[in-house]
């Protein structure tokens, strides 16, 4: 009986372990994003958000033809370099833009430079505020908060772009490849990298990502609205309960202001992204095939250089 049992225990962890390699046995449970349309704090800024995504939508569009206007005049810009070591640094510089690592740290910029934009104003008065009261300390009395604030940004543009970089394989070729092709050559073809590879991620993540949110975002634009109602139903009943203070009363009426504010610009938003939306695909199959030409172009004339 010790013998059966030992045997069966055996065949039935030699079928687990048949069916964990195959896939069948338990997996991690995946991790899923809802919705925030049923929140509030989501709703008031709504309409403000789809406008600006569209309007991130047309400017990545934009930067990308940008770079596609000028990569035909990036072999013009080189001095006689090794041109099969150029073609390899072209490569790997759109396919890095592609690439998880630069998508992530690409991402990471971006945010970092949108909140700059947007605190910029309060961020460069604290840091020249508190380097104006050091000066003031030491008795000096030349006003340098400002300097500070430009000096900030400035670092903080140079650190992203570094971090950027880091995670781009075609800088490293350049690095690589730095000592025989000369200095003046690197310095260009790293600008060039830096346009190409983000041109590559622009026209195969980028943009499609903007396009795929703002779908994302007129799929909640009912519910938008739903929970724009219940929120002012919400606030004006509890201005009417028993015992609250004018204070709450008025703190209520403004929530309810602003809320009102963004209900009333919901339709005409959620009307022109839709509008805008059913234009994009089209747009974004001509940019690549743009982007397809334009490349290709550009690998020809780097092979015909290299074979004369």
């Amino acid at each position: 009986m010790k013998t059966s049992m030992r045997g069966f225990v055996c065949v039935g962890l030699m079928f687990l372990g048949i069916g964990t390699v195959l896939g069948c046995g338990p997996r991690p449970q995946e991790s899923f994003v809802t919705s925030s349309a049923s929140q509030a704090v989501y709703a008031v800024r709504f309409p403000d958000t789809l406008e600006s995504t569209r309007n991130d939508f047309n400017q990545q569009e934009q930067e990308a033809n940008a770079v596609l206007s000028e990569v035909s005049s990036y072999p013009r810009a080189l001095e006689q370099p090794k041109w099969q070591q150029v073609l390899e640094i072209v490569d790997a510089a759109l396919t890095a833009g592609q690439s998880q690592a630069y998508s992530d740290q690409m991402h990471e910029v971006r945010h970092v430079r949108t909140f700059f934009e947007q605190e910029k104003d309060e961020l460069s008065r604290r840091a020249g505020g508190a380097a104006q009261y050091a000066a003031q300390q030491g008795g000096c009395t030349v006003q340098v908060g400002g300097a500070v604030g430009m000096a900030l940004h400035k670092a903080v543009d140079k650190q992203l772009e570094t971090r950027l970089q880091e995670r781009n394989e075609a800088h490293l070729l350049v690095h690589r490849y730095s000592a025989s092709m000369g200095d003046k050559n690197a310095a260009r073809l790293s600008e060039q990298v830096d346009r190409l590879s983000y041109l590559s991620f622009l026209v195969h993540i980028g943009i499609p990502e903007t396009k795929r949110q703002i779908d994302a975002m007129l799929a909640e634009a009912e519910q938008i609205e739903k929970t724009a109602d219940d929120f002012i139903a919400k606030e004006t009943s509890y201005q009417q309960e028993a015992g609250r203070t004018d204070k709450e009363k008025e703190a209520s009426v403004g929530r309810v202001k602003l809320m009102q504010e963004a209900k009333a610009k919901i339709a005409s938003k959620v009307e022109a992204s839709r509008t805008a939306a059913q234009q994009m695909t089209e747009r974004m199959e001509r940019l690549r095939k743009t982007y397809e030409e334009r490349v290709e172009a550009l690998r020809n004339d780097i092979r015909q250089r290299g074979a004369k």
